[in-house]
């Protein structure tokens, strides 16, 4: 698994760094072992000056092989809290594609089940 972390307008300090680390090995806790060696992570911290209060942004994409990927984005006045949102968002959308994945498994094992019935029905049948 590749972490890069990079920051656009902002300087990211080692505690900062450390933090977004360890949100991420927990988050890559739901990945299976495939997953988990091949998987890249991306996250860019922005600093966001048009706005009277000072903004803190964390963007979170996640690449999954072959084709997947997940974002997730999130703005607030606290660069901790941009972070900790974005990866809530991003644990959500890995939960929804666990389960879409998990799913398709199972469908294919009814699949599998009923063609097998039918053709004992069907070798049964042809035996009488």
């Amino acid at each position: 698994m590749r972490i890069e972390i990079s920051g656009h307008n902002y300087e990211v300090t080692d505690e900062l760094e450390a933090y977004i680390n360890k949100r991420i090995k927990k988050l890559t806790k739901r990945l299976n072992k495939h997953l988990k060696e091949s998987a890249h992570i991306m996250v860019k911290l922005t600093e966001q000056d048009k706005s009277p209060t000072k903004k803190y942004e964390a963007e979170i994409i996640l690449r999954l092989p072959p084709k997947e990927e997940m974002v997730a984005k999130d703005a607030t006045v606290n660069m901790f809290a941009a972070v900790d949102i974005a990866e809530a968002k991003l644990e959500s959308q890995l939960r929804k594609y666990k389960e879409k994945q998990s799913n398709h498994k199972t469908d294919r094992k009814k699949i599998f089940a009923r063609m097998r019935r039918k053709a004992d029905r069907d070798f049964r049948g042809s035996q009488n």
